[in-house]
């Protein structure tokens, strides 16, 4: 992996642990956590091209749940817990990557 690519999950998984910490705080609206949330992802997708393609992936399909949340006008608390939910999954699985490359990085 180059460090570019690094670089590109790094920053992905900063921008959705921020998203999916919006979605779930009790001090942020459900209303500001899905604006939020929304923002970050859309900074991501600009970057989105440096990310391996499975995780690109997993944040194109991402950022249309939310979009369809932002277009439908509903986000209850069920809907903001799937969405925080899904985000970490895509976190979890950023720190995979990140793993594996420094797991191959340590035995080299």
């Amino acid at each position: 992996m180059d460090w570019d690519t690094a670089i590109a999950l790094a920053y992905a998984a900063e921008q959705l642990f921020v998203a999916a910490q919006a979605l779930t705080s009790d001090l942020v609206s459900t209303e500001r956590g899905l604006r939020v949330a929304d923002s970050r992802l859309g900074a991501l997708m600009e970057n989105s091209g440096l990310l391996p393609n499975r995780i690109r992936e997993r944040v194109l399909h991402l950022h249309d749940r939310f979009l369809r949340c932002r277009r439908e006008n509903r986000l209850d608390s069920a809907s903001a817990e799937s969405l925080a939910s899904a985000t970490m999954s895509t976190v979890e699985e950023i720190r995979d990557v990140l793993n594996d490359v420094d797991e191959h990085r340590l035995a080299a």
